[in-house]
């Protein structure tokens, strides 16, 4: 079969028969797990790079943002999410390369100069992959700054909501703020022109 979309954002458009087809495109990976170059042959040779783009605090192309989970001060999430081992190996623990944290940590240390976007931060308590300290941070920092902005906690939910009204109601506040920031306010509609010959009449 042929698969409709060009990207995978939600599973309520898919049908049960797309479903089981993405799922069986992932079986060949797990025998790539079992060996011991864990690469794909049609990637020997390439780079494949993950692109994160942070037009809130670079540029002003973001007029209205809503987070689900982010970091803006890395040193303060040193040992409270599951990455140690990254930051031990790919940056080295924060007393020993303390001016990298600090290069990293723009977003909040200068995020009176940066940010002007009205943010809308939503997390789950029980996030151990971008855990909610990151928001609830940048949240106060906005707040003191008296900034549009907006903090939505959910209870034992993870980095991937699980609870299908917490799912439906982070959809809503996301629309809800876009429609809040982003739609243009609506003109009144001009009175029905009348022909004063007829009315006189």
């Amino acid at each position: 079969m042929t698969y409709r979309f060009r990207d995978l954002l939600a599973l309520e458009p898919l049908s049960a028969d797309e479903l089981i087809f993405i799922l069986d495109q992932a079986k060949p990976f797990q025998e790539i797990q079992r060996h011991p170059l864990k690469k794909l042959a049609t990637l020997r040779g390439k780079t494949v790079a993950l692109a994160f783009f942070e037009n809130s605090t670079r540029t002003r192309l973001s007029f209205a943002t809503g987070y689900g989970a982010g970091v803006a001060a890395p040193m303060s999430f040193y040992g409270a999410d599951q990455y140690i081992l990254q930051y031990d190996h790919e940056l080295g623990p924060p007393w020993k390369n303390l001016p990298l944290y600090i290069k990293m940590s723009y977003p909040f240390l200068e995020v009176d100069k940066r940010v002007h976007t009205p943010m809308l931060f939503m997390g789950g308590t029980s996030d151990m992959n971008v855990p909610l300290l990151g928001g609830e941070q940048m949240y106060q920092a906005l707040k003191s700054l008296g900034r549009p902005t907006e903090l939505v906690v959910y209870p034992g939910q993870f980095h991937g909501f699980t609870k299908p009204s917490y799912i439906r109601d982070r959809y809503e506040r996301w629309l809800g703020w876009w429609d809040k920031y982003l739609k243009p306010a609506q003109t009144p509609a001009a009175p029905a022109a009348t022909d004063n010959k007829k009315q006189a009449e």
